[in-house]
C-alpha cells in the first residue's frame, strides 16, 4: 500500500514537470513563430508609450507644444531660456538677458507665443538675471528676503517675520504694526513727560520775571 502511493505521488511530479516542461517549450516554439508579428506590435506599443510619456512631460511645463520656458515663467532672478516653435519647421531658443540700462528683459510663454517683459531690477541686472541681494538688507523702502531677492516693504497690518520687511522696522506678533507700535505708548508718555517740563520751565520763568520786575 504505502509502494503503491509512492509511485503515484513520484508519477504525478513527473507528470506535472512534463507539462511544465512542455509549456514552456510551446510558448517558446510560438514566440519563435510569431515572432516577425510580434515584435512589431511590441515596437508601436514602446513608441506610442514613449510618446504619451513625452506629451505629459511637456504638459507640466511652462506653455504649450510650441513654447517652453526653462524658469517657469516670470521668475527674474533665474536665467532662464524660452524655446519657440516645432520640429518640422525648427524649433529656435531664446535666453533672458540684461539691457544696456539695467533692467531685464525677461522671456515668457502665454498661450503657446514667446512674449518679453522689461523689469527694472533694484539691484541691478547680472548675466539675464537680477542681482541677488544680502538677507536683511534695506534700501528706499525695498528689503533682501532670505531668498537674496529684493521686495517692497510692507505696511502696518501685513503679515511679517522680520523687523526688516516692515516700513516702520516693527514686526510683532507676525504683523507689521506702525511706527508706534508696541513702543507707542512710551513714546506718548514720553512726549507729554517733555511738554509738561517746558510748561513748568516757561511758568518758573515767568514767575521769577514777574518777581525781579516787582
Amino acid at each position: 500500500m504505502i509502494i503503491l502511493c509512492s509511485t503515484k505521488l513520484r508519477d504525478n511530479t513527473l507528470s506535472h514537470h512534463r507539462k511544465r516542461k512542455v509549456f514552456i517549450v510551446d510558448l517558446f516554439l510560438f514566440i519563435k513563430m510569431k515572432k516577425k508579428i510580434i515584435m512589431p506590435i511590441a515596437m508601436i506599443f514602446l513608441l506610442s508609450f514613449s510618446l504619451v510619456f513625452a506629451q505629459e512631460f511637456r504638459d507640466t511645463m511652462e506653455g504649450s507644444e510650441n513654447c517652453y520656458d526653462s524658469d517657469g515663467g516670470k521668475d527674474y532672478y533665474v536665467k532662464g531660456f524660452v524655446e519657440e516653435g516645432a520640429e518640422e519647421t525648427g524649433i529656435g531658443t531664446n535666453w533672458d538677458e540684461c539691457e544696456v540700462d539695467g533692467s531685464l528683459s525677461e522671456l515668457y510663454c502665454e498661450d503657446g507665443v514667446s512674449k518679453t517683459t522689461i523689469y527694472n531690477c533694484f539691484g541691478g541686472c547680472d548675466d539675464g538675471a537680477c542681482s541677488k541681494c544680502a538677507e536683511g538688507a534695506r534700501q528706499e523702502n525695498m528689503y533682501c528676503t532670505p531668498e537674496k531677492v529684493w521686495l517692497t516693504q510692507k505696511e502696518s497690518g501685513n503679515s511679517c517675520k522680520n523687523n526688516y520687511e516692515c516700513v516702520s522696522e516693527n514686526c510683532s506678533n507676525s504683523s507689521c504694526q506702525g511706527f508706534f507700535g508696541m513702543y507707542g505708548l512710551y513714546i506718548i508718555l514720553g512726549a507729554g513727560f517733555l511738554i509738561l517740563l517746558i510748561i513748568i520751565i516757561f511758568l518758573l520763568r515767568r514767575k521769577s520775571n514777574a518777581t525781579q520786575s516787582a
